[in-house]
């Protein structure tokens, strides 16, 4: 601050008192300028009686010129001391090195940063020779390839795997054996050429036919309409008549046990069906009886029947049908299976030719069949079943919202059916699931958002995001509506196995071609054979519903954080030295996420003549033969190892290059890499085809500069490690590594209370699972194991400012709108809002008209695209803070402006009163 007009009198008068406001981001504390300095020597000289003809001298007078450098001198010397006066205090400090030994001062750390981690899926050789195992050892490298702008990262595993070919790219069962159901009326066989055309007979039969002569559980249907998918390779068949029989006193269901289909290829009839009327011959009355020849029907005592020819192509052991007209029923029928045939030539009614005699496995029901009216079918030939698209439920009673055309059965829940046997699989083995995302189509009339507080119409089809929710008798699912915003739908269950169902309202139906892919983790608890196929049992459900079409599930998996492994020789240790330092070559030190209070811990090992030291927060209270080390930051960003003194901690052994030090380097929001990037093995593996992260990395964070420590700082002094007060909640998970916001409230669940906290990371995005997990473990070991406590994470929802602006002509159009654009997107950024703070159309036009040229706002559309909760007419976007519903606590929420470039659209016009054009603001 200048000072000029409090500079000290010559007559030695007291420095006026420099005061200094609460609150202020600088110190008043510089007592004159140069210009201050000067004028109060030279007037100091102009009193003096012996020195006052010097006061008209001029600038080059040595005198004076004197007093010119002296005031010079004292402006360097007053900006210099204001200077580190402010590095000081917390509130006005400047550099980082301030803040940092500010903080060291409340035993607070600036938080170094955390590394990112991911998963790293392993594709082997499959080839004839490859091994038949690769193990994956600890330190595996993979580099990203980097997109514009980016700069490659090295990741490394952190875990040993054995990794084997078959456990590449595992897919979901997508067919299912077909079953022969009471009531069917098609059937899907394997196969295009199989020469069946509508008029032929069908025979279903299973082995309850076969084990008992006397079963019912068979069926015979004429097919109706024959069609052939080439690209299936499949061929559909319909009959007319349902599968079973209901009678009014039972039910015969059609077969079921190892069910074969045959077509009869063979179209006969017994041996005297064409025989001449006995009673227009001039024939003995001895050999026919009433209008018939004797004999002419079937004997109820025999199991066999001669066939009108002599049929080759019938086999023992086949099946034959005989079928005449009913007299309710449009045909009546029978099936026997075959024991004897052979050829053989008789003589009997009139007719002699050779017939095809046949043994059967029972004469039940024979002699019901005339001569004269029977068709027989026989000379079957197996058809193979086809399988069908997997549309049941992985378990009984999961499946609880209908399917749509084409659309299989989604894989979510805590169990996958893969598709084929896989042996080698492990408990405990981790697993990535990944593909695209199922959608949902709204089949009622209409369906409200509860978020959106919209109206969803028939016909809409939105994205599903996560995995439904079950709460008192209604499901909820979280989507992506029409107006690409979350939302959230409740409907009824709608259980397809059970014909007393409601009438569905919504049902899934496959992701669009555009849709992105989702991937998450998974482990496996167990798993068993089923039709030789391995069915896995997870130790959690799916946090998604996938579309089982688009569906890899990666089991070549191994955790993996940024950064990468460096040797380095620190130097020679001397045990005659107390408190020895060494510093770190390389920078930035990785360290990898933990469940520590700032969410990271140091990959950091120093050895000493061999034997490794631990690394501890501080030699304080260590012994005298403790081996122990701390490492510091230094102003350059490289960190310092400290061994002790001999008696706070043990000093390194003597020697020669003996002091050794294994780190990673590698750190921060640069190793937030995107799926499928880190695709890059800098060293071959024999037997390692490829790598790739399935899912992008997540967790890594900068580390933390000054203006964010000021903040930061005080949070461990109020909490001293440990978590007693509501406040605490908020002070200790704000100083964890990537949260920005933080909230703490105290709850009733509807049973008892809970301290419910809500976070938000630093990008608006939910916390990744990892880190959370990190977060809640801390909380967990800093507070009171008797409270009941709850950490939820949240994501800020967006919006979008559409306005126009009249401007004033004599400022520049574009430097306005980039300075409208950059104060609304200060205004309504992360740093700037908090949970639970509405959105207003008065706060929006208030920040617009304050910018110097803006004349005047307005909106022409409040929140396009915006998941809008409340009433629209009211003009704001409603910021619910936590609150129970429907029995489900639901988080703090927050608004924040899109960062997309077209998140704020603004127009010039000449004229707010003007309409506007049909193609909307631009």
């Amino acid at each position: 601050m200048n000072s000029d007009n409090v500079s000290a009198e010559s007559s030695g008068a007291p420095l006026p008192l420099l005061e200094n406001q609460p609150g202020f981001d600088a110190l008043n504390y510089r007592v004159g300028t140069h210009s201050g300095f000067k004028k109060a020597m030279t007037d100091a000289i102009a009193r003096n009686a012996v020195l006052c003809s010097l006061a008209h001298a001029g600038s080059d007078d040595p005198t004076l010129a004197l007093a010119d450098t002296w005031a010079v001198a004292l402006d360097v010397l007053t900006f210099y001391q204001e200077r580190i006066a402010n590095e000081g205090f917390l509130r006005t400090a400047t550099e980082r090195l301030s803040v940092q030994e500010l903080g060291s001062a409340v035993g607070y750390e600036l938080n170094p940063g955390v590394a990112a981690e991911t998963y790293l899926a392993f594709t082997l050789e499959e080839i004839p020779g490859a091994p038949e195992k690769v193990m994956i050892d600890v330190g595996t490298k993979a580099q990203s390839v980097p997109g514009p702008g980016e700069q490659p990262q090295i990741f490394e595993t952190v875990e040993k795997i054995e990794a084997r070919p078959e456990f590449n790219c595992l897919k979901p069962k997508m067919t299912q054996p077909q079953e022969i159901l009471l009531d069917m009326q098609s059937l899907c066989l394997k196969g295009t050429s199989l020469q069946l055309k509508p008029g032929d007979m069908l025979l279903i039969v299973g082995d309850e036919r076969r084990e008992y002569g006397l079963s019912e559980r068979w069926d015979v249907r004429i097919i109706h309409t024959v069609t052939t998918d080439a690209d299936q390779n499949r061929t559909l068949v319909t009959w007319l008549e349902k599968l079973g029989c209901r009678k009014p006193d039972k039910i015969v269901y059609p077969a079921h046990d190892n069910v074969k289909a045959y077509v009869m290829r063979q179209r006969a009839a017994l041996f005297g069906h064409n025989a001449p009327d006995p009673r227009i011959m001039n024939i003995p009355t001895t050999l026919f009886s009433g209008d018939e020849w004797n004999n002419f029907a079937i004997d109820r005592s025999t199991q066999e029947i001669d066939l009108n020819a002599a049929y080759p192509k019938i086999l023992k052991d086949s099946w034959v049908v005989l079928s005449k007209p009913g007299l309710v029923d449009d045909t009546n029928t029978e099936i026997y299976r075959i024991d004897k045939v052979s050829l053989k030539s008789r003589k009997d009614f009139a007719l002699s030719s050779e017939t095809t005699h046949l043994t059967l496995d029972t004469g039940n029901n024979l002699h019901e069949f005339g001569r004269r009216e029977t068709t027989v079918y026989a000379q079957n030939e197996e058809l193979a079943l086809a399988d069908i698209p997997f549309t049941t439920a992985e378990k009984p009673g999961t499946l609880t919202v209908k399917l749509g055309d084409g659309m299989l059965t989604p894989v979510y829940g805590a169990q996958i059916s893969l598709d084929r046997y896989l042996p080698g699989l492990k408990e405990g083995q981790m697993l990535i699931v990944s593909g695209k995302a199922a959608r949902l189509k709204i089949l009622a009339k209409k369906i409200a958002g509860i978020s959106s507080k919209g109206v969803l119409p028939a016909g809409s089809i939105m994205q599903i995001v996560g995995a439904p929710a079950h709460n008192a008798g209604k499901t909820r699912i979280s989507v992506i509506n029409p107006a690409h915003a979350l939302d959230v739908i409740e409907v009824d269950p709608f259980l397809i196995e059970d014909a007393a169902s409601p009438q569905a309202v919504v049902e899934y139906v496959p992701a669009a071609k555009d849709d992105g892919v989702v991937s998450e983790t998974a482990v496996v608890e167990s798993f068993y054979q089923l039709e030789n196929k391995t069915v896995i049992s997870l130790k959690d459900s799916l946090k998604n519903i996938y579309d089982r079409a688009t569906v890899s599930v990666y089991a070549n998996v191994v955790r993996a954080t940024h950064g990468e492994t460096r040797q380095e020789v620190l130097g020679s240790a001397d045990s005659s030295q107390s408190f020895q330092r060494f510093a770190l070559r390389q920078k930035p030190l990785t360290f990898i996420p933990a469940a520590t209070q700032t969410g990271g811990m140091a990959a950091l090992k120093v050895s000493a003549n061999g034997i490794q030291w631990a690394h501890v927060p501080t030699l304080y209270g260590l012994g005298t033969r403790d081996r122990a080390f701390t490492a510091r930051q230094g102003p350059d960003g490289k960190f310092v190892v400290q061994f002790g003194d001999g008696t706070s901690g043990a000093r390194p052994p003597s020697g020669s290059e003996n002091t050794v030090a294994s780190y990673r380097v590698g750190l921060g929001a640069a190793g937030n890499v995107k799926p499928d990037q880190l695709r890059i093995l800098p060293s071959r593996l024999l037997g390692v085809r490829s790598v790739t992260n399935p899912q992008n990395s997540a967790g890594g964070v900068d580390p933390e500069n000054a203006d964010e420590a000021r903040g930061n700082v005080p949070y461990t002094a109020l909490t001293i490690g440990r978590i007693v007060t509501l406040h605490d909640y908020e002070d200790f998970a704000r100083a964890f590594g990537g949260v920005a916001r933080v909230r703490a409230d105290w709850l009733w669940d509807g049973c008892a209370g809970v301290i419910f906290v809500t976070v938000l990371n630093a990008d608006g995005k939910k916390m990744d699972d990892a880190s959370y997990q990190r977060l809640c473990s801390a909380i967990d070991n800093a507070r009171d194991p008797a409270q009941h406590v709850r950490v939820e994470r949240t994501e800020a929802k967006r919006f979008r400012i559409q306005a126009r602006l009249l401007l004033d002509p004599h400022y520049h159009a574009e430097e306005v709108l980039g300075n409208a654009r950059s104060a609304l997107r200060e205004a309504f950024s992360i740093s700037r809002r908090d949970f639970g703070q509405d959105v207003t159309e008065s706060a929006i036009l208030g920040l617009l008209q304050s910018i110097d040229g803006v004349i005047a706002a307005d909106m022409t559309e409040p929140y396009p695209g915006s998941d809008q909760n409340g009433d629209w007419s009211k003009q704001r976007l409603v910021a619910h803070l936590p609150r129970l519903d429907s029995g489900v606590i639901m988080p703090a929420e927050m608004w924040i402006l899109d960062e997309s470039p077209e998140a704020v659209s603004l127009r010039i016009v000449s004229d707010l009163g003007e309409p506007e054009p049909a193609g909307g603001t631009s």
